[in-house]
């Protein structure tokens, strides 16, 4: 049935009868939302378990029962302890990494707002959300390829995308 036939049948805008378009678009504006918060400040919490730490246990009481036990430490001496993480990446690389992301946003305002209005809603959505899928894949591959200068270009590249959808909503 053609989408003309189906919008005089059941009134203005239905997709499958008793479901109007823009609840549908509304839903998947949600769920797009959501992913895309996802993704974007999931690297804090994948970041803790990618990279080795290490620190003093001196400040902490192992009798107490206030501290947890940690296990997945491998125990040098009596009070140092280090992270079995892949990456040996310093405090300053890991918070350069997790505010990538946001770098650019300010500066695309205006250049993505033009495509927006240029191309039209629909085609940014659709480019944004892909390239920010495939460039969240190709995160780890830079991680163990390039280290941490890839990692931290697929994080800006990842904001472009992601700020693009962003001024939609």
């Amino acid at each position: 049935m053609s989408r003309n036939k189906l919008n005089r049948i059941s009134g203005s805008g239905a997709i499958i009868g008793f479901i109007q378009q823009r609840y549908v678009v509304t839903i998947f504006g949600f769920f797009l939302t959501a992913l895309t918060s996802i993704a974007k400040y999931s690297i804090t919490i994948t970041l803790t378990e990618m990279v080795k730490d290490s620190f003093n246990y001196e400040f902490f009481n192992s009798s107490s029962n206030d501290v947890c036990p940690v296990d997945d430490y491998i125990e040098f001496s009596n009070s140092t302890k280090e992270r079995k993480g892949e990456f040996d990446w310093s405090s300053e690389s890991q918070g350069l990494i997790i505010s990538a992301v946001f770098w650019l946003y300010a500066f695309l305002q205006t250049p993505f707002g033009f495509l927006i209005d240029r191309y039209g809603a629909k085609i940014i959505i659709v480019t944004s959300t892909l390239s920010s899928g495939l460039l969240m894949i190709s995160l780890p591959f830079a991680a163990r390829i390039i280290g941490v200068p890839g990692v931290i270009v697929v994080r800006v590249l990842i904001g472009v995308g992601q700020k693009a959808y962003k001024l939609l909503s």
